[in-house]
């Protein structure tokens, strides 16, 4: 946990555009640190620094929305999970097959399989290449 504080101290004291510190907020460094925090189970502070991310001229890609997403499912905040996904979706970014198909299981577990379907069914519609072939009697 340490490192992580050390990693998001650092990345705040970057210098855009400098000469001297090559651009090291990307997409990939918040990505990263991201996902550190969400898996020792700080989502908040992941949530923060993906916020974070736009103040720094960064917007976030499917998999940094990814990552949160996920850290919520442990955390259990499926409702903040299922708003994520849907700025993901509205940005026009294409959720991987692991977060639809985690946000889809997670709805199952919760006993809400009809819009476990929903989201299948979304996916399938949009013609994605991503496409697992599922057995919905299992949902």
């Amino acid at each position: 946990m340490l490192m992580l504080k050390e990693s998001w101290a650092f990345l705040g004291k970057i210098k855009p555009n400098s000469l001297l510190n090559p651009p090291l907020r990307t997409k990939e460094t918040y990505t990263s640190i991201i996902g550190g925090y969400c898996r020792d189970g700080d989502v908040n502070t992941a949530l923060q620094l993906f916020h974070r991310m736009n103040v720094h001229s960064c917007a976030p890609g499917s998999f940094t929305y990814g990552a949160p997403i996920s850290g919520l499912f442990k955390d259990p905040k499926l409702d903040v999970a299922c708003q994520l996904h849907e700025t993901m979706m509205d940005k026009g970014l294409s959720p991987s097959k692991v977060t639809w198909l985690t946000l889809a299981h997670e709805y199952c577990k919760k006993g809400n399989s009809a819009t476990a379907m929903i989201l299948v069914q979304k996916k399938k519609s949009s013609g994605s290449k991503q496409l697992i072939h599922l057995d919905e009697e299992a949902l």
